[in-house]
């Protein structure tokens, strides 16, 4: 498997688990909708440990890993 399809399969995983941990909330008041787009990263990040954190967990090196959501003189 190529860099790029490791980093998707890892992006789907962490999501899609942290997805289903908020739909097993007893207090559940809205709807968990999981969004997919294969051509970018990161866009926002509003989890308490950070997207960033857990996909550093499924071995994708800190070099790799945008955070397209923060200024670029931040991202360094």
């Amino acid at each position: 498997m190529d860099k790029l399809k490791h980093y998707q399969a890892a992006i789907r995983k962490v999501l899609s688990e942290y997805a289903a941990f908020l739909q097993s909330s007893p207090d559940l008041n809205y709807k968990v909708a999981i969004l997919f787009d294969d051509e970018q990263w990161i866009e926002e990040d509003m989890t308490e440990d950070g997207i960033a954190t857990a996909l550093l967990e499924q071995g994708i090196p800190k070099r790799d890993i945008v955070l397209g959501f923060q200024p670029p003189y931040i991202r360094e």
